[in-house]
């Protein structure tokens, strides 16, 4: 898949692109290209270890603002500053 992440039960890639495959056909949800339009869709996660994930939906616009913990924060920020 390169899925990195996941938002409304849809799985995204390193540049916020949906995955293709079979599940991808039976969801039942927003489609990202449309999520993106919504003028604020709010993020929440925690920890660190979903840095990548954040950082691409966040680039790619598939979500506008983020709620997150601390460390979640600084493993988002240094691992945007390594892939900018």
């Amino acid at each position: 898949l390169g899925a990195i992440g996941e938002t409304c039960g849809r799985f995204f890639d390193a540049n916020g692109q949906e995955c293709d495959s079979d599940y991808r056909d039976r969801v039942i949800s927003i489609p990202l290209e449309k999520l993106r339009r919504v003028p604020l869709v709010v993020g929440a996660t925690v920890g660190a270890e979903r840095a990548d994930a954040v950082v691409a939906a966040a680039r790619s616009g598939l979500i506008k603002a983020l709620i997150i913990d601390e460390d979640g924060a600084r493993a988002a920020l240094e691992f945007a500053a390594q892939v900018s």
